[in-house]
């Protein structure tokens, strides 16, 4: 429990404030300006307590960074298991990492338009996110300082590289989709028979086109 104000007394593990007073809960990410309350100082650890400031206090809740698997198509990942979402693939997977802290403004902007990025690529690159407020000592060995920050993860041996330009699903799909494998075969009088009848099992789409590339 973080407190920005004016702190009277402290008595019995409680906060007597002697004028209004800015309480913020980093656990539970809720604030409340509050007046002469004495306040336990275990509240953050309490989701009863904070349920009871919430309706009590009338706080309201800032807006943050919430990725639901059910409404977004983003994969939020942790330190602890980057390298085996991210790193172990890079030989055959292109993926992108957002970095975001979830209390910043900026951040709760870009997410949907990240999540546009994580639908159209869906099933063709690892469309991803990690909390700087949950892992800061990860994000700042990865030099990130400010967010929303998006480094991209070509296959190797190309280096992953801190996208440059404007925090929009447009740029971020453009750059991303730039580093996708192709595994189209261009099929020609002479390797038809062959293309269509290796691997039996496996689902074939042809495209017949009058153009002289593939579309991309």
């Amino acid at each position: 429990l973080k407190v920005a104000g004016f702190v009277h007394r402290v008595t019995r593990g409680s906060l007597v404030l002697s004028r209004p007073s800015l309480l913020y809960s980093s656990k539970y990410r809720v604030a409340a300006v509050v007046e002469g309350t004495a306040m336990s100082s275990n509240l953050r650890l309490c989701p009863v307590a904070c349920t009871l400031l919430i309706h009590g206090l009338g706080i309201a809740q800032a807006a943050i960074v919430e990725i639901d698997a059910m409404k977004h198509d983003i994969q939020q990942i942790t330190m602890s298991n980057f390298d085996g979402v991210i790193s172990k693939f890079r030989d055959s997977a292109v993926s992108s990492l957002w970095f975001f802290k979830a209390d910043n403004k900026a951040d709760v902007g870009f997410l949907d338009e990240y999540n546009k990025v994580a639908t159209d690529l869906k099933g063709m690159a690892k469309i991803c996110a990690i909390s700087c407020t949950d892992w800061p000592v990860f994000c700042d060995k990865q030099g990130v300082k400010e967010t929303p920050a998006v480094m991209v993860y070509p296959t190797n041996p190309m280096p992953a590289f801190k996208y440059e330009g404007k925090m929009e699903s447009k740029g971020v799909l453009a750059k991303v989709a730039r580093f996708i494998p192709d595994f189209t075969t261009k099929v020609t009088q002479e390797n038809v028979d062959a293309f269509i009848t290796t691997d039996p099992t496996k689902p074939k789409v042809l495209l017949f086109s009058n153009k002289k590339t593939p579309p991309t």
